[in-house]
Protein backbone atom coordinates (compact mmCIF):
# COMPACT_ATOMS: atom_id res chain seq x y z
CA UNK A 1 0.00 0.00 0.00
CA UNK A 2 1.48 3.36 -0.87
CA UNK A 3 2.47 6.36 1.16
CA UNK A 4 -0.62 8.12 -0.35
CA UNK A 5 -3.00 5.33 0.01
CA UNK A 6 -2.06 5.17 4.04
CA UNK A 7 -2.08 8.68 4.33
CA UNK A 8 -5.42 9.35 2.43
CA UNK A 9 -7.25 6.30 4.98
CA UNK A 10 -5.56 8.26 7.71
CA UNK A 11 -6.59 11.65 7.52
CA UNK A 12 -10.25 9.78 6.64
CA UNK A 13 -10.67 7.89 9.52
CA UNK A 14 -9.42 10.99 11.76
CA UNK A 15 -12.58 13.56 10.09
CA UNK A 16 -14.96 10.59 11.01
CA UNK A 17 -14.01 10.33 14.88
CA UNK A 18 -13.86 14.44 14.72
CA UNK A 19 -17.70 13.88 13.26
CA UNK A 20 -18.75 11.59 15.77
CA UNK A 21 -16.87 13.17 18.60
CA UNK A 22 -19.15 15.92 17.49
CA UNK A 23 -22.01 14.49 17.37
CA UNK A 24 -21.75 12.80 20.76
CA UNK A 25 -20.48 16.22 22.51
CA UNK A 26 -23.70 17.64 20.65
CA UNK A 27 -25.81 15.40 21.84
CA UNK A 28 -24.33 15.75 25.52
CA UNK A 29 -25.47 18.80 25.98
CA UNK A 30 -29.04 18.53 25.90
CA UNK A 31 -31.98 20.49 25.35
CA UNK A 32 -31.95 22.74 28.81
CA UNK A 33 -31.03 25.89 28.90
CA UNK A 34 -30.19 26.04 32.61
CA UNK A 35 -29.48 23.78 35.35
CA UNK A 36 -31.81 24.83 37.82
CA UNK A 37 -35.22 24.07 38.62
CA UNK A 38 -38.08 23.74 40.31
CA UNK A 39 -40.86 20.47 40.20
CA UNK A 40 -44.50 21.59 39.29
CA UNK A 41 -45.96 18.49 39.63
CA UNK A 42 -45.65 14.66 38.51
CA UNK A 43 -48.21 12.68 36.92
CA UNK A 44 -48.31 8.88 37.11
CA UNK A 45 -50.72 6.30 36.81
CA UNK A 46 -53.61 8.98 35.57
CA UNK A 47 -52.96 10.78 38.94
CA UNK A 48 -51.34 14.52 39.17
CA UNK A 49 -49.23 14.73 42.86
CA UNK A 50 -48.30 18.31 43.21
CA UNK A 51 -44.67 19.94 44.91
CA UNK A 52 -44.97 20.75 48.14
CA UNK A 53 -44.49 24.56 47.07
CA UNK A 54 -47.63 24.44 44.36
CA UNK A 55 -49.30 22.61 47.15
CA UNK A 56 -49.15 25.47 49.37
CA UNK A 57 -49.66 28.32 46.54
CA UNK A 58 -52.87 26.97 45.66
CA UNK A 59 -54.25 26.44 49.05
CA UNK A 60 -52.81 29.64 50.13
CA UNK A 61 -55.27 30.88 46.78
CA UNK A 62 -58.17 28.84 48.21
CA UNK A 63 -58.66 30.70 51.47
CA UNK A 64 -57.50 34.21 49.86
CA UNK A 65 -60.43 33.39 48.05
CA UNK A 66 -62.93 32.17 50.39
CA UNK A 67 -62.13 32.61 53.83
CA UNK A 68 -64.47 30.65 55.02
CA UNK A 69 -63.45 27.79 52.88
CA UNK A 70 -63.85 24.83 55.17
CA UNK A 71 -60.64 23.74 56.32
CA UNK A 72 -61.70 19.96 56.67
CA UNK A 73 -61.90 19.55 52.97
CA UNK A 74 -60.81 20.69 49.59
CA UNK A 75 -63.14 23.11 47.71
CA UNK A 76 -62.95 21.61 44.44
CA UNK A 77 -65.59 24.65 42.85
CA UNK A 78 -63.07 27.18 43.96
CA UNK A 79 -60.05 25.26 42.83
CA UNK A 80 -61.33 25.39 39.14
CA UNK A 81 -61.44 28.84 38.79
CA UNK A 82 -57.62 28.49 38.35
CA UNK A 83 -56.06 27.78 34.96
CA UNK A 84 -51.96 28.51 35.69
CA UNK A 85 -50.75 24.90 35.37
CA UNK A 86 -51.97 22.24 33.02
CA UNK A 87 -54.80 20.37 34.00
CA UNK A 88 -55.37 22.60 37.42
CA UNK A 89 -59.15 22.52 37.04
CA UNK A 90 -58.81 18.43 38.54
CA UNK A 91 -55.76 19.23 39.84
CA UNK A 92 -57.61 18.94 43.76
CA UNK A 93 -60.07 16.62 42.54
CA UNK A 94 -57.67 14.07 41.27
CA UNK A 95 -55.84 14.61 44.66
CA UNK A 96 -58.85 14.06 46.58
CA UNK A 97 -60.02 10.54 44.29
CA UNK A 98 -56.06 9.17 44.27
CA UNK A 99 -56.39 6.69 47.11
CA UNK A 100 -60.13 5.52 46.37
CA UNK A 101 -59.10 2.33 44.98
CA UNK A 102 -56.78 1.19 47.54
CA UNK A 103 -57.18 -1.30 50.13
CA UNK A 104 -56.25 0.60 53.03
CA UNK A 105 -58.04 3.09 55.18
CA UNK A 106 -59.95 5.81 53.90
CA UNK A 107 -57.67 8.54 52.66
CA UNK A 108 -57.49 11.33 55.93
CA UNK A 109 -57.21 14.84 53.49
CA UNK A 110 -54.88 17.16 55.18
CA UNK A 111 -57.07 20.57 55.73
CA UNK A 112 -56.13 23.36 53.85
CA UNK A 113 -54.63 25.32 56.60
CA UNK A 114 -52.19 23.01 57.18
CA UNK A 115 -51.45 22.58 53.09
CA UNK A 116 -51.38 26.20 52.97
CA UNK A 117 -48.26 26.63 55.87
CA UNK A 118 -46.15 23.68 54.05
CA UNK A 119 -43.27 25.20 53.53
CA UNK A 120 -40.92 23.02 51.41
CA UNK A 121 -39.83 22.57 47.89
CA UNK A 122 -39.17 19.93 45.32
CA UNK A 123 -36.45 21.06 42.85
CA UNK A 124 -34.22 19.56 40.04
CA UNK A 125 -30.65 20.51 39.69
CA UNK A 126 -28.14 19.36 37.09
CA UNK A 127 -24.52 19.48 37.83
CA UNK A 128 -22.96 19.12 34.22
CA UNK A 129 -19.89 18.96 35.43
CA UNK A 130 -20.05 16.01 37.03
CA UNK A 131 -23.55 14.44 35.45
CA UNK A 132 -25.05 14.38 38.87
CA UNK A 133 -28.88 15.29 38.90
CA UNK A 134 -30.14 16.39 42.50
CA UNK A 135 -32.46 18.55 44.58
CA UNK A 136 -34.68 18.45 47.57
CA UNK A 137 -37.93 16.21 47.39
CA UNK A 138 -39.98 17.84 49.81
CA UNK A 139 -38.44 17.12 53.18
CA UNK A 140 -35.37 14.85 51.78
CA UNK A 141 -32.48 15.75 49.65
CA UNK A 142 -32.13 13.10 46.60
CA UNK A 143 -29.40 12.71 43.97
CA UNK A 144 -28.39 10.32 40.93
CA UNK A 145 -26.38 10.47 37.57
CA UNK A 146 -27.33 11.18 34.53
CA UNK A 147 -26.58 11.53 30.59
CA UNK A 148 -27.83 12.63 27.34
CA UNK A 149 -28.56 9.45 25.07
CA UNK A 150 -29.31 12.83 22.26
CA UNK A 151 -30.24 16.29 22.78
CA UNK A 152 -33.86 15.07 23.44
CA UNK A 153 -33.38 12.16 26.09
CA UNK A 154 -31.95 12.11 29.48
CA UNK A 155 -31.04 9.14 31.14
CA UNK A 156 -31.29 9.43 35.01
CA UNK A 157 -29.94 6.12 37.11
CA UNK A 158 -28.91 5.48 40.39
CA UNK A 159 -31.11 7.96 42.42
CA UNK A 160 -30.65 7.60 45.91
CA UNK A 161 -32.44 9.92 48.99
CA UNK A 162 -31.96 10.50 52.42
CA UNK A 163 -35.12 9.01 54.87
CA UNK A 164 -36.08 11.36 57.17
CA UNK A 165 -39.75 11.37 57.51
CA UNK A 166 -42.47 14.04 56.46
CA UNK A 167 -45.59 15.15 56.23
CA UNK A 168 -48.57 16.06 55.24
CA UNK A 169 -49.57 12.94 53.49
CA UNK A 170 -49.44 14.67 50.21
CA UNK A 171 -46.28 15.38 50.68
CA UNK A 172 -44.86 12.51 51.82
CA UNK A 173 -46.69 10.85 48.89
CA UNK A 174 -44.82 13.15 46.27
CA UNK A 175 -41.34 12.59 47.26
CA UNK A 176 -41.90 8.76 47.59
CA UNK A 177 -43.42 8.88 43.96
CA UNK A 178 -40.65 11.36 42.64
CA UNK A 179 -38.09 8.88 44.11
CA UNK A 180 -38.34 5.31 43.68
CA UNK A 181 -40.00 6.33 39.79
CA UNK A 182 -37.04 8.93 39.08
CA UNK A 183 -34.75 6.45 37.13
CA UNK A 184 -35.81 5.95 33.68
CA UNK A 185 -34.78 7.39 30.08
CA UNK A 186 -36.99 10.37 29.47
CA UNK A 187 -38.04 12.23 26.41
CA UNK A 188 -37.75 15.70 27.08
CA UNK A 189 -39.97 18.29 25.85
CA UNK A 190 -40.04 22.62 25.79
CA UNK A 191 -43.89 23.43 27.14
CA UNK A 192 -45.14 25.94 24.53
CA UNK A 193 -45.93 29.10 25.37
CA UNK A 194 -44.79 28.98 28.51
CA UNK A 195 -41.40 28.61 30.33
CA UNK A 196 -40.65 24.78 31.57
CA UNK A 197 -40.14 21.21 30.26
CA UNK A 198 -41.65 18.16 30.66
CA UNK A 199 -40.04 14.85 31.31
CA UNK A 200 -41.64 11.67 29.84
CA UNK A 201 -40.19 8.10 30.72
CA UNK A 202 -43.36 6.76 29.78
CA UNK A 203 -44.46 5.47 33.44
CA UNK A 204 -44.55 8.68 34.80
CA UNK A 205 -44.16 12.61 33.39
CA UNK A 206 -42.09 15.06 35.19
CA UNK A 207 -43.30 19.10 34.70
CA UNK A 208 -40.60 21.67 35.97
CA UNK A 209 -39.68 25.52 35.15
Amino acid sequence: MSYKVKLFIFFSMFLVSIYISGCFLFGMKGIFDGSNYNIVKLEINNKVLLSPQELSSLAREQIQNNPDIDNASYNIDSQRQLSRIDDINATFEQLKQRNSQDDDAEYVKTPISELANINLRATFNLDRTQDVLYGKAGCNDYTARFFWQDSTKIVISGSASTRKPCSPKEVSDFQNTLIKNLDGIYVVTKLKNRKGYVLNNGRMRIYIK
